[in-house]
């Protein structure tokens, strides 16, 4: 994917929509390098049998308050590489275009699991509502899908908002996170040595 050519969230919202974002939502997400944002974070996870079980398949981070938190994203041929650091734990998923052509739409991975998210723009705000998902290629049927309420949005003082709820039908809450970030990009690293290549 060319630098020149419109980030995935431009593409899949239109740049009408992209636009009307602000200012600190649009830098996070219209890339023409890959960026590092860091913060903090406060995380609330299930403990429960399922809880633990999901929890451990996908390290997901642990219950913490102001836990050090940053966010890569690096660009690649296919769409982008998040990594999410909450302390020393790693959550990474690849994002990309939906393979079912479906605008407004981005497919997430995360391990075996993908979630097709229907990027929803409006008022100041990203939403990201989970549409569907699939095990490797099999859809999961709708009362097995889990339930996202994530949003980016501004705080008073400026800083990138973001707010991340899942739930599993009949399980209920898995993990939430939440906080804020900062560009940071010139100060440090982008991506761990784990995943340069």
């Amino acid at each position: 994917m060319s630098n020149q050519e419109p980030s995935l969230f431009e593409q899949e919202l239109g740049k009408a929509s992209f636009d009307a974002l602000p200012a600190a939502i649009r830098a996070l997400h219209d890339r023409r390098t890959d960026k590092r944002f860091t913060g903090v974070a406060t995380i609330r996870r299930s403990y429960g049998l399922f809880g633990h079980l999901i929890g451990w398949a996908f390290d997901l981070p642990h219950t913490g308050d102001d836990v050090p938190t940053s966010v890569t994203i690096k660009r690649t041929d296919v769409g982008e590489t998040w990594e999410r650091l909450f302390g020393d734990q790693v959550l990474r998923s690849r994002l990309s275009l939906p393979t079912d052509g479906k605008t407004g739409r981005i497919t997430e991975k995360l391990g075996v699991i993908s979630f097709d998210i229907d990027l929803d723009a409006r008022l100041g705000r990203l939403y990201y509502p989970v549409g569907r998902a699939r095990i490797g290629r099999i859809p999961l049927p709708s009362f097995m899908t889990p339930r996202s309420d994530t949003v980016e949005h501004l705080t008073t003082d400026d800083r990138f908002y973001f707010s991340v709820k899942v739930e599993i039908p009949f399980i209920g809450h898995l993990v939430t996170y939440e906080g804020w970030l900062l560009d940071t990009t010139a100060q440090a690293p982008l991506f761990h040595a784990a995943i340069a290549r």
